[in-house]
């Protein structure tokens, strides 16, 4: 009877006591899309979904403009939930050295970066942008209009 009751002690504290990996254990869901710039698909955004008090997802977009979201640990998808949507490109005013030095750890030229469009703050650190990822599999598009 008493070993009984110290495992049971043991199931039940032992996770009170070491907490729980919650980036791990959250439940993701696919999500993907296409990001469009004045109509047209564009290469090279990163898209973020960030769920409140959970994690970030991000993807990048490719020639086609599509991106597919993967949580920090590397599992695809997104929380489920609303979420507030981020799209970044490439900073205004980038310099020809800093766009270089980017453009090598990117295995990128310097013309493809400066392909990749300027958004406006209104899509990113002060976006206006949300989207609700519910369970299965979705397909979010964006089209900015810069």
């Amino acid at each position: 009877m008493l070993r009984h009751v110290i495992v049971l002690l043991i199931c039940c504290v032992v996770p009170l006591v070491t907490g729980c990996n919650r980036e791990n254990s959250t439940r993701l869901t696919t999500v993907s899309g296409v990001v469009k710039v004045n109509g047209q698909p564009a290469e090279g955004l990163t898209v973020y979904f960030e769920a409140p008090g959970g994690i970030t997802s991000s993807g990048t977009t490719d020639e086609s403009g599509r991106y597919q979201l993967n949580a920090p640990d590397g599992r695809k998808g997104a929380e489920l939930g609303n979420h507030t949507v981020r799209i970044a490109g490439r900073q205004a005013g980038s310099e020809d050295s800093i766009l270089a030095e980017m453009a090598a750890e990117k295995g990128k030229t310097i013309e493809e970066l400066k392909r990749i469009p300027v958004i406006p703050g209104k899509y990113n650190e002060n976006t206006k942008l949300s989207a609700q990822v519910q369970n299965g599999e979705n397909t979010i598009n964006f089209d900015l209009e810069i």
